[in-house]
């Protein structure tokens, strides 16, 4: 009886809560802008992917580069190969480097001030019955940097080891080139000496001292 008397006060609950929920939502439109900026944010961060590979495309058109990087994709283990090759690795690292740091700058600050403003305009619907387009911007403006700080750290903990692979990645794609030429150099700094050369150096020695010897004889 007990069971079944809590159930309905829940049932009666969570009712009302969304029936609640629903009605400040119909009441108050404004309460989507926040997600609609998010959505702005999406866009922005795909806007600076498609910037980069327009970029790189460009500049290895314009070095007379795209054909081999073109080939290259389509080989196996294309990664590797592309970033040991000095001529691609100079355009993909920097242009990489660069769009990974415009996304994560973007989706902080602009994460940072829409949370903060959609967690504002909720309560204040929630509570006080009235949202403002002032009130987006003043409770974004209020706390973007704790709820920025906040999303970055969720983000580091969630796409830290991936970046940390990635890193390594790059890392082992150029230690194979650097070992061959390292092995390479030293092959040829061990390299035997042409047939014939110690005896050619015997005589031009001979001929060096031969006057001196000439001098002690006398």
């Amino acid at each position: 009886m007990a069971s079944t008397t809590l159930a309905g006060l829940k049932k009666i609950f969570f009712d009302s809560i969304f029936e609640r929920s629903y009605w400040t939502w119909r009441k108050h439109p404004l309460i989507v802008v926040p997600s609609m900026l998010g959505t702005a944010i999406s866009v922005i961060e795909q806007s600076i992917v498609t910037l980069g590979v327009m970029v790189l495309l460009i500049s290895l058109a314009t070095r007379g580069l795209l054909s081999g990087f073109l080939s290259q994709l389509n080989q196996q283990g294309a990664g590797f190969n592309l970033l040991q090759n000095s001529s691609y690795a100079s355009l993909i690292i920097p242009i990489v480097v660069l769009s990974i740091i415009g996304v994560l700058l973007t989706t902080i600050l602009g994460a940072g001030f829409v949370y903060s403003s959609e967690y504002g305009i909720y309560l204040e619907a929630w509570s006080r019955d009235k949202v403002s387009m002032g009130s987006i911007i003043h409770h974004g403006a209020r706390r973007w940097r704790a709820m920025a700080w906040t999303f970055f750290l969720s983000n580091l903990i969630t796409w830290g080891p991936l970046a940390l692979g990635f890193l390594l990645f790059i890392l082992a794609a150029h230690n194979p080139r650097r070992v061959r030429e390292d092995g390479f150099t030293k092959h040829h700094d061990r390299a035997p000496l042409e047939p014939g050369l110690p005896c050619k150096r015997a005589r031009e020695r001979h001929h060096a001292l031969g006057p001196i010897h000439r001098i002690a004889h006398r």
